[in-house]
C-alpha cells in the first residue's frame, strides 16, 4: 500500500500510536498503584515512552521540511 503524506487517514494509525503508548503506560502506573502494587519498570517506562513520542515527532518534523525543500 502506498502511503499519500497529504492524506491524513492513511497516517492517522502511525500518528496515533505514541499516544496510545503513552496513554496505557498511565493506565498501568495509576491502576497497578491503585491495586498497591508499585512495580519499578512502569516508572521508567513513562519518560522513555515521552522521550520516544518526542523523538518520532522531531524525525517526523525534519522528513517534512526536508521534504518542502526538495520541492
Amino acid at each position: 500500500m502506498n502511503s499519500n503524506p497529504r492524506n491524513p487517514i492513511q497516517n492517522f494509525p502511525k500518528q496515533l500510536l505514541p499516544l496510545l503508548l503513552s496513554l496505557l503506560d498511565d493506565a498501568l502506573l495509576l491502576g497497578f498503584s491503585h491495586l498497591g502494587l508499585h512495580l519499578q519498570w512502569l516508572k521508567w517506562l513513562s519518560p522513555v515512552i515521552f522521550y520516544g513520542t518526542l523523538l518520532y515527532f522531531a524525525v517526523q518534523v525534519m522528513r517534512y521540511l526536508s521534504k518542502s525543500q526538495a520541492l
